[in-house]
């Protein structure tokens, strides 16, 4: 109900404001008709199929990076055995602190910052 009352010093009418209020209220009102049609016409995906979608790849890339360690130390152990475990340990080590620092929304080799 701005246009009831003088907001901040203006010189404007109370009319004024009023008719400013109704056509601000009006063009909100268009926007949100807008939205509603572009959802009907399928412009729009709901929230839930991006979420689920996104869970879904999200669990495909972990299971992925998780068996690199496996398929890096098979392809060296052929060489070297010992090198082999130790190559499976530190890849392994650092794809789980990537992993890691993403569920917690920081970015890979940033350090995490402490509250005083």
């Amino acid at each position: 109900m701005n246009w009831r009352y003088n907001m901040g010093g203006q010189n404007e009418s109370p009319e004024t404001r009023k008719l400013k209020a109704e056509a601000d209220l009006k063009e909100a009102k268009a926007k949100q008709e807008q939205i509603k049609l572009s959802v009907t016409k399928t412009e729009f995906i709901s929230a839930y199929e991006v979420q689920k979608e996104l869970t879904r790849l999200l669990a495909n890339l972990k299971k992925s990076l998780l068996a690199i360690p496996h398929n890096v130390a098979s392809d060296v152990g052929s060489m070297d055995f010992d090198m082999a475990e130790f190559v499976e340990k530190q890849v392994d080590k650092r794809i789980n602190e990537a992993l890691k620092e993403l569920s917690e929304g920081r970015l890979y080799g940033t350090k995490r910052k402490t509250r005083k």
